[in-house]
């Protein structure tokens, strides 16, 4: 696939439930959005907004138990929701890889580095055993590690954390997939090693032809490094569009809010908002109003009793009664 503009990920109409005692909490209700190649989709929100609930649902990670998903997630003409253990364990690492947020909770502390590396190489038959040390060691050495044959003997215990993010980003590109879900790869870094991890993995996305969803609840990072912009509150995407669109003419109420908090820009003159005020989003009271009621400062009486569509703009969309 080489057309930049073509469409290589779709969500539609994606929408996931948490059974609990009998009924069940809709935690993500009509996601949409497109991923094309080799771009960067930011996808941005507060903590309990639904983004990581997203990102887990494109690969199916959540517990089929508990969860339970209706949607389409089209990926090279199959739904991925549709596929079978067997077939999905081969889209996932080999196809789309998933970077998480926390490094310390998702490396085997029994394992050495290079094992759990070439285990994945193996796994999905990119090259032999005997072969996968030394694609492992030159892998080690694209994500910035130094000495990566001593690496590659080492565990994670031995490893700072901005080694062990990097061991994730290495176990994610080790098989060349098309699609990379970032879990905000950067929450748990200091920030200068941040900064370095967000350049590592816009470099090397650029360099193989790599397209990211990227997680975050940084609009600032998110400007920084992507070409669309899809905002979430409540497990709905409330404005999606170019980043240029989103970020110098935002329409929905949360993303001005968070344009504000974050100083990327102030739309309310003299006023520097710290934090957002109201409480958050009840996902067992949902209805089909505005999610974003209970904060926003510019409701109006119908917004309680209207259902919410969304209103197209040329670069944007946004989910507001308010044009």
């Amino acid at each position: 696939m080489n057309d930049e503009n073509a469409v290589i990920l779709k969500v539609k109409g994606l929408s996931l439930k948490l059974q609990q005692k009998g009924s069940h909490i809709k935690i993500l209700e009509d996601i949409s959005l497109d991923l094309h190649n080799k771009e960067i989709l930011a996808v941005i929100g507060e903590s309990g907004s639904g983004k990581s609930s997203l990102a887990k649902s494109i690969l199916n990670l959540h517990n089929q138990k508990s969860f339970s998903t209706t949607g389409e997630i089209l990926y090279k003409q199959k739904n991925l929701l549709n596929l079978n253990d067997y077939e999905l364990e081969n889209v996932r690492g080999r196809n789309i890889s998933y970077i998480f947020q926390d490094p310390h909770t998702h490396l085997n502390p029994l394992l050495s580095i290079g094992y759990q590396i070439n285990e994945t190489i193996v796994k999905h038959k990119i090259t032999s055993r005997n072969n996968a040390k030394k694609l492992t060691i030159k892998i080690l050495n694209d994500v910035g590690l130094k000495y990566p044959m001593k690496i590659y003997n080492m565990y994670p215990f031995q490893l700072s954390g901005g080694m062990k993010q990097r061991v994730l980003i290495a176990i994610a590109i080790c098989c060349n997939p098309e699609i990379i879900v970032a879990d905000e790869p950067t929450t748990s870094l200091d920030s200068n090693i941040q900064r370095t991890v967000v350049e590592l993995l816009m470099d090397l996305c650029s360099k193989n032809s790599i397209s990211i969803i990227w997680i975050t609840h940084n609009i600032k990072l998110a400007k920084y490094v992507s070409g669309n912009i899809a905002i979430m509150y409540g497990g709905k995407i409330v404005e999606y569009g170019k980043k240029e669109e989103i970020t110098s003419n935002p329409k929905h109420p949360y993303t001005i809010d968070l344009l504000n908090i974050s100083e990327l820009k102030n739309y309310k003159k003299n006023i520097k908002l710290k934090f957002i005020e109201g409480s958050p989003y009840n996902f067992s009271e949902r209805k089909e109003t505005c999610v974003y009621l209970e904060k926003c400062s510019k409701k109006i009486d119908s917004c309680d009793s209207e259902k919410i569509e969304y209103i197209e703009k040329q670069n944007s969309k946004y989910l507001c009664i308010h044009e």
